[in-house]
């Protein structure tokens, strides 16, 4: 029988209740901010289907892991919050304008980053949407 490893894969951490504690402070201090200046929170999944990410990203590309579920669908881990960004307000255009967002989520690939973005958005220019659209 294989040995257990017992420690957390390359790349990602365990926060133990003192850093995790730090951890909240400082993400609930950017949040107040945030929110101050009327942004609203945004949560999109950490797992998008692959062809909404596909050919997004140039060279950078190669950072997007992505494997196929037991049903067939073939997903990936967002690479960033930009495409699923984009995904959202195709996928709701009822969405009002202008659309005041945040998100506060940690990065694939590594838990150790954690990405806390805003975005203030009028309209998406049509520009745009073949880029970030499958």
């Amino acid at each position: 029988m294989d040995k257990v490893v017992l420690a957390t894969p390359k790349g990602f951490r365990d926060y133990l209740p003192e850093d995790a504690l730090r951890r909240r402070f400082v993400v609930g201090k950017i949040v107040e901010v945030f929110e101050r200046f009327g942004f609203a929170p945004l949560e999109t999944p950490t797992l998008e289907y692959a062809q909404t990410l596909k050919g997004k990203y140039g060279e950078e590309e190669k950072l997007i892991y992505e494997f196929e579920t037991r049903g067939g669908d073939k997903i990936a881990l967002k690479y960033d919050q930009t495409v699923p960004l984009a995904r959202v307000i195709a996928q709701y255009p009822e969405l009002p304008k202008p659309f005041k967002r945040y998100q506060v989520q940690p990065e694939a690939g590594t838990e150790s980053f954690c990405n806390a973005t805003q975005t203030l958005l009028a309209s998406l220019p049509r520009l745009l949407m073949p880029k970030y659209l499958p």
